[in-house]
């Protein structure tokens, strides 16, 4: 009995793992069931500065500060409460006690847990997904990234191979310095030389830190190491894990380690405890730098049976260790039965003293470059980790698959002799698409009525519309997105993953050189939408197109964006959008209350960047990336926030920037601007005015869009707060001094006010923008540092920079508690589609960005306005000499009095063209604003020739008829 009882206990007790992950909360999500929409939560502990209370919250923290991109979020220690052992004086009063008293080393640490522990088992409880989300983040802080992670729960080791190829870097190799070219690729597929660090035994100096040193001149650190505070305590799991960073040249030669990108690999805990890990880095390196402290028996035993002459590791040694007798003795055993010569063995006097900083960085330096032409890709070292079994990520069974069906799309869109690629694999966002969004807006403006009957007319195009539609609804399906769509119904549980396997693979097929390629996930999700749209306008479902908006959906809810506007076509898939919204409402069984927040801004000035470290979104920012179109996230709120907010979501929307070169053909810039600009402030309840430092110009634009869409919302009762982000506008001191800039601000906002209620001819009297946005002149600007951190050879995302973004979204959090926003989400599906249609019935005299443009403009409008009333009153008095002349007339005197006639229109014509010629140049001859509408006067000449053919033909036309009336009643005389 006795013995069973000791085997029972013996079951109950659990594992250090085990207890490690129960103490940071993360058991439950053992092994890989943590997920992004877990990790995406507003709440108002991602907001507070202060100590952490609990190991429980240690996780959340450090995931939260991993995703709001801050290099600091690796500080773990909790409050001061919480302490393992506070310092007491011997006697209490005796102040000055702690002058004597002896500290031990328990007494002064922290009740922290290991960094390099957290990190390990964060990844071990994420998701594929989340891992490689959390792999970029960590990426843009400069932290070094786990390669190989082992599990001594399961007792495996995996090389996390598909979580890295998200991340990736830019550089400039220094063959390509006289071009000033650069390279851009994911760093699972860069060939590069290897280089690594192990350790044998315990080591008085930190390997991790002296990596730091010559990688960053110890001005950032890259790996944790134990000299950082609190920050790598006693590891529990992580010892064996394999960690990489890796060295970028950016084309200088006087500061650049290496002339091309280097991955440096790094092996935590004792290499002996790890001979796979060794193993594999023994394989895979050019060169492999060994740290001992001391060599002993054990030691030389070590090196000798694990190493032999082809390998040549380069040793590192303490020169004082090395000068004892054993240690000089067995060192050189060693260095005999290797064959190791003497720029083989770095003896280091002091490793702090800037003279071995750089000695040891020449020692690094030299050892590479014998290797340098050595280049391998990380996914070339699969074969390597296969032969020493360790899993590999991308091997497991959901994602081999997956990356089989992506495979098969990829390699279509490489098979040779396959042109326009994009129009033969998304036929239905093409010129079908585009053409039907275009007559949706003519059916509203009429611009190209001419003299038809309205009513015909637009019955006309929605029967064009309707014909379109139906093409799209014939069109086949291409393989690769028959392939698309039935992995997006497989499964709601791998959805995600194969989205994310898929563009990663199609960002990496636009960086190869020579394709010129430019297809994304965003282009399949466009064919989606119009899949559906076409079935639904046509009632002909093809199999499986009704449960798109359901799958679309459990997309938004997982984390992945919706896009409201078309960024190529201009357009809403309406239909699209509003069941998918309403998918939503019926998945999670009740009203979603939300608010809605937006960011308005010129192109490529970081709205997208801000909202991911705000909300930690994955808006794509890499590099020549610019936001095209209207996406949505759906970010949840954590309970506690949500019954002070009432609210279950923030519906976060970005858009492309104002202004865009790189717009549609089929949309004028103007019209864009305004489109966008009445949308994000029609359906937000915040919005974020993006500004490029004090830039009164940039402002000054962006309000001439964005205040006649605010006037538009008066009558609806839409009254947004706003605040304005200064970009880049340097030190801490920023608000203070900028009091100034603040009143200047107010003052352009309330002259903008003003005139654009001019404009939609309102008598009201502004007084403060405060009429028109909730604006408060203190508390709503919010002044934002440098992106980078400056003056750093390895450059993190400043932390500055996140902090401030933290107190943004704190003042944020306020103003919704404030204002109790409680609309739901059916509500915000409704008000899009009532502000759509309004948008396309909108005049295009709001297209124009600045109101400098719009006066001229609103005169030579109505100077030409004025002319067409002319020629249309002397054109219909003609015609009624003409037709009581023809109506009076004999018939023998027809033929000669329709002559006459005919050549008086035609003098007309010709007479009132050259007074329109004249007219013309004399508003540019005489007008100061001229320099401003050159780039329209064709648009008016075009008008012309329209205007004045369409009166000719239909003045002709009913002549025609009345000259046809007469002769038929001249026939039925003589008969």
């Amino acid at each position: 009995l006795s013995a069973l009882r000791g085997l029972a206990d013996c079951a109950k007790k659990k594992s250090p793992f085990q207890t490690l992950l129960e103490d940071l909360d993360l058991w439950k999500y053992y092994p890989h069931k943590l997920s992004l929409k877990d990790v995406l939560q507003v709440s108002e502990r991602n907001t507070k500065k202060e100590q952490l209370n609990s190991l429980q919250d240690v996780a959340m923290h450090f995931l939260h500060g991993i995703f709001a991109a801050n290099s600091n979020s690796r500080t773990t220690e909790l409050s001061s409460g919480n302490v393992i052992a506070e310092v007491q004086p011997e006697k209490a009063e005796d102040e000055f006690a702690f002058l004597t008293e002896r500290h031990t080393a328990t007494t002064l640490r922290c009740n922290s847990i290991s960094i390099l522990d957290l990190t390990a088992a964060v990844f071990l409880c994420a998701d594929r997904c989340l891992q490689q989300a959390i792999m970029v983040k960590m990426s843009l802080c400069q932290f070094a990234l786990p390669l190989l992670l082992p599990d001594s729960n399961k007792g495996t080791l995996t090389f996390l191979l598909w979580a890295m190829r998200s991340v990736t870097h830019i550089w400039r190799p220094h063959e390509k310095m006289s071009s000033r070219g650069h390279v851009e690729d994911s760093v699972a597929r860069a060939k590069m030389p290897m280089m690594s660090f192990v350790r044998i035994g315990n080591c008085k100096v930190s390997k991790s830190e002296v990596i730091n040193m010559f990688l960053s001149n110890g001005q950032h650190d890259l790996f944790v190491h134990r000299n950082m505070i609190c920050r790598d305590s006693d590891r529990k799991i992580a010892n064996g894990v394999v960690e990489v960073c890796f060295s970028l040249p950016r084309g200088n030669e006087n500061s650049d380690l290496f002339r091309d990108i280097v991955a440096v690999f790094n092996l935590r805990g004792d290499a002996k405890d790890s001979p796979i890990q060794l193993e594999f880095l023994k394989r895979t390196s050019g060169v492999l730098f060994v740290f001992v402290e001391k060599v002993g028996e054990s030691e030389s035993t070590f090196l000798t049976s694990n190493f032999d002459p082809n390998s040549k590791p380069f040793l590192v040694l303490d020169s004082e260790r090395a000068a004892e007798e054993e240690t000089r003795r067995k060192l050189l055993c060693v260095c005999k039965h290797l064959k190791l010569e003497k720029k083989n063995v770095f003896l280091g006097e002091d490793f702090t003293r800037i003279t071995f900083k750089e000695t040891f960085k020449k020692f690094v330096v030299d050892a590479v470059r014998t290797i340098e032409s050595k280049k391998e890709s990380l996914q070339e070292a699969i074969g390597t980790a296969s032969a020493l079994k360790i899993v590999i990520d991308e091997g497991e069974n959901d994602l081999r698959i997956i990356r089989e069906s992506v495979k098969n799309v990829t390699d279509y869109i490489m098979k040779p002799g396959t042109c326009s690629i994009k129009e033969l694999m998304l036929p239905r966002q093409g010129k079908l698409w585009h053409d039907w969004a275009k007559l949706d807006k003519e059916q509203w403006r009429l611009n190209k009525i001419s003299k038809r009957k309205c009513k015909e007319y637009r019955a006309n195009i929605e029967t064009v519309k309707h014909k379109l539609r139906e093409q799209q609804s014939k069109l086949e399906l291409s393989p690769p997105m028959q392939i698309f769509v039935r992995e997006l119904t497989k499964s709601s549980k791998t959805n995600l993953l194969f989205l994310q396997s898929l563009k990663v693979e199609l960002d990496s097929l636009s960086r190869t050189p020579g394709l010129l390629l430019s297809l994304s996930v965003e282009h399949f999700m466009r064919e989606l939408a119009q899949i559906y749209e076409a079935s639904k306008a046509c009632d002909a479902a093809p199999p499986g197109s009704q449960a798109l908006p359901s799958v679309m959906a459990q997309l938004l809810l997982d984390g992945f964006p919706l896009e409201l506007m078309d960024g190529e076509a201009g357009c809403i898939p309406m239909d699209w959008v509003t069941d998918v919204l309403h998918e939503v409402c019926r998945m999670l069984g009740e009203e979603v209350r939300m608010p809605v927040l937006s960011v308005l801004g010129m192109q490529s000035t970081g709205k997208s960047t801000l909202l991911n470290i705000m909300f930690g979104l994955q808006f794509d920012v890499s590099s020549g990336r610019c936001t095209r179109g209207m996406f949505a996230y759906l970010v949840p709120v954590d309970a506690l926030l949500r019954e002070k907010l009432q609210c279950d979501f923030f519906l976060v929307i970005d858009s492309e920037g104002l202004n865009s070169p790189e717009d549609s053909p089929h949309r004028p810039t103007g019209e864009r601007d305004a489109e966008l600009a009445t949308l994000l402030i029609g359906l937000s309840d915040i919005v974020l005015f993006n500004l490029r430092m004090e830039n009164a110009e940039e402002l000054k634009d962006i309000l001439g869009t964005a205040l006649r869409a605010i006037v538009q919302m008066i009558d609806a009762g839409k009254k947004p707060s706003c605040m304005f982000i200064h970009q880049c506008s340097g030190d801490l001191s920023a608000h203070d001094k900028n009091a100034e800039g603040r009143e200047s601000i107010l003052r352009l906002l309330e002259e903008s006010a003003v005139e654009a209620m001019k404009l939609k001819g309102r008598d009201t009297v502004v007084k403060h923008f405060s009429e028109f946005m909730e604006y408060d002149m203190v508390n709503d600007n919010c002044y934002l540092p440098e992106l980078w951190t400056s003056g750093l050879l390895v450059k993190p995302i400043n932390a500055e920079y996140s902090d401030k973004v933290l107190d943004l979204q704190k003042n944020i959090l306020e103003k919704f508690k404030s204002k109790k926003y409680t609309h739901t989400l059916s509500e915000f599906s409704d008000w899009l589609n009532i502000i759509w249609t309004a948008m396309k019935k909108e005049i295009l005299i709001f297209s124009f960005k600045n109101f400098d443009v719009i006066n001229p403009y609103n005169q030579l409008c109505s100077k030409y306005s004025d002319w067409e009333t002319k020629l249309s009153t002397k054109v219909d008095t003609w015609l009624n000499v003409a037709e009581n002349k023809i109506s009076n007339s004999k018939h023998t005197e027809l033929d000669e009095l329709c002559a006459e006639l005919e050549g008086q229109l035609k003098k007309e014509f010709s007479e009132n063209e050259g007074q329109f010629m004249e007219l013309l140049q004399d508003i540019f001859d005489k007008s100061t604003d001229a320099h401003l509408l050159l780039k329209y006067k064709d648009d008016f000449l075009d008008s012309y020739v329209m205007f004045t053919e369409n009166v000719r033909l239909e003045a002709l036309k009913k002549y025609e008829n009345k000259r046809f009336e007469a002769l038929g009643k001249y026939d039925r005389r003589e008969n």
